[in-house]
């Protein structure tokens, strides 16, 4: 399990310790079963050989190496990320592969790219570390050509339970672990967000999460820093945070553990010009 928690990677490079959010990144892929979700949106952008296809908020790059090999030497396949030593780890996991990788260190609600650069964007739990979650929609869709498609899946926070005796409680700690995030709702707002710049065919998925272990889920979602941070700004107190962590880990010793979460992904089309 690493250090990272989750809403710090809003700034990776500010971290004591970078190296963590690469390692949580690769944890999570493995231990939350991610690569059917990554198949899935790379078959809802239809990718080809030769596309330009881009990624944001790319991370560690595995996205980008994935949709390099579809779209071949012909087609491009760019990563952008907040964070230098996030791209630094993309760009060295590259090194060896002489597919059409690109990196660049940028933002997402500011995309260093021309109007209408790529067949297909994409991004993947990007969205819910900017603050500018509709800018940052915007841009993807200004950057897209007529007839391509953007993908975005993204959590909605709010949308997140614990079976506990208080659900009083468990909604304060909830509510505070979504207003930690920089859009922390943002999963509802995408099909709003899609339409409004214009995209078409636009096709929503909720899928739910499920969680019957205590340890995965503190290795996902950094839980106990979440509860130790509500206690510290008087969210809740220091005996009802104990008490809710005593009766997470009994639950779990039982067998009994569960949590669940809803994420969204949303997928739409620019249409032809």
């Amino acid at each position: 399990m690493t250090n990272a928690r989750l809403h710090e990677f809003a700034a990776v490079d500010c971290s004591a310790d970078p190296g963590a959010f690469a390692r949580y990144l690769d944890e999570v892929t493995q231990t939350a079963g991610l690569l059917p979700l990554k198949r899935q949106t790379y078959a809802m952008m239809a990718l080809r050989p030769g596309d330009h296809v881009l990624d944001v908020g790319c991370g560690v790059g595995d996205d980008v190496r994935a949709m390099a090999a579809l779209v071949g030497h012909e087609g491009r396949a760019v990563g952008i990320d907040s964070s230098e030593h996030l791209i630094g780890v993309a760009r060295e996991r590259s090194v060896a592969s002489d597919l059409p990788c690109e990196f660049r260190v940028g933002l997402a609600e500011r995309l260093e790219f021309d109007d209408e650069s790529f067949d297909a964007v994409r991004a993947e739990r990007t969205l819910q570390h900017v603050a500018e979650a509709g800018g940052a929609v915007a841009e993807m869709i200004r950057v897209l050509r007529p007839g391509g498609r953007l993908v975005c899946f993204e959590p909605d926070w709010d949308l997140q339970v614990f079976d506990t005796r208080d659900p009083d409680l468990m909604r304060r700690i909830c509510t505070f672990r979504s207003g930690e995030m920089a859009s922390g709702g943002v999963g509802r707002s995408l099909r709003g967000r899609f339409l409004a710049g214009g995209l078409s065919d636009v096709q929503v998925v909720p899928m739910a999460g499920v969680l019957t272990d205590l340890r995965v889920t503190e290795a996902l979602m950094g839980l106990r820093a979440t509860v130790d941070a509500a206690r510290e700004r008087g969210v809740v107190t220091s005996v009802e945070a104990a008490s809710w962590w005593a009766e997470l880990e009994t639950a779990d010793r039982a067998g009994r553990f569960f949590a669940a979460s809803v994420a969204f992904l949303v997928n739409g089309r620019k249409p032809a010009a």
